[in-house]
């Protein structure tokens, strides 16, 4: 049982997390990673509809690539959908939506979970938790400019982060649990990657 009070704030838990990983075999990071990058898969697709630009399935189909644990795939393919991904990677500076820095997060993300599968190093899953971060910060900071207090902002920030966190935490912990990484357990696993439906910025998921 995860309880938020047991959570840190991200600096320390960025700082404590290449330790944590370090214990966990290669698959086990992998469904880590898939998580945290199943929760921003709205977050492109809102995006994409609102500049008219992006590609969704893409990141769809890297997403799915991460889940499929039992899949083997060659490095050709995957260093094909690394390098889509890259031309799909929205800017901040050439685009005004509020939701570009989280869209940008979510196919860099993607980027490192393809590159995991063929370098399976722990701290790229420090990396994806690190642009979750980012992700959570800019896109507030975006959508609150001029729009409401510093405050305001400072606590929407707060709530997100802590949300995210206890999901990787949560997320850590089960899979702790289970050595095994059987197709039900990771049926079980990608259902409660994004709890209530919803992207770590709250947004609906389709």
């Amino acid at each position: 049982m995860v309880r938020k009070e047991s959570i840190p704030d991200f600096d320390s838990w960025l700082s404590a997390l290449p330790d944590r990983l370090d214990r966990y075999p290669a698959p086990h990071i992998r469904l880590f990673i898939a998580s945290c990058c199943e929760r921003q898969q709205t977050n492109y697709a809102a995006f994409a509809e609102d500049a008219n630009w992006g590609d969704p399935t893409l990141l769809r189909e890297a997403g799915d690539i991460l889940w499929d644990v039992n899949q083997s795939l060659s490095g050709s393919y995957l260093s094909a959908i690394a390098r889509a991904l890259g031309r799909a990677t929205p800017s901040t500076d050439e685009f005004d939506s509020p939701l570009a820095p989280a869209a940008q997060e979510a196919a860099v993300c993607l980027q490192e979970g393809i590159e995991f599968l063929t370098d399976p190093d722990p701290q790229r899953g420090v990396t994806v938790c690190a642009l979750v971060r980012d992700a959570i910060y800019l896109t507030v900071e975006r959508s609150s400019s001029g729009l409401t207090s510093d405050f305001a902002a400072f606590l929407r920030t707060s709530e997100l982060e802590v949300q995210e966190l206890l999901q990787q935490e949560s997320d850590l912990y089960i899979l702790s649990q289970f050595r095994e990484l059987t197709t039900k357990f990771i049926e079980r696993f990608r259902q409660c990657a994004a709890p209530q439906g919803r992207s770590n910025l709250g947004l609906q998921i389709q």
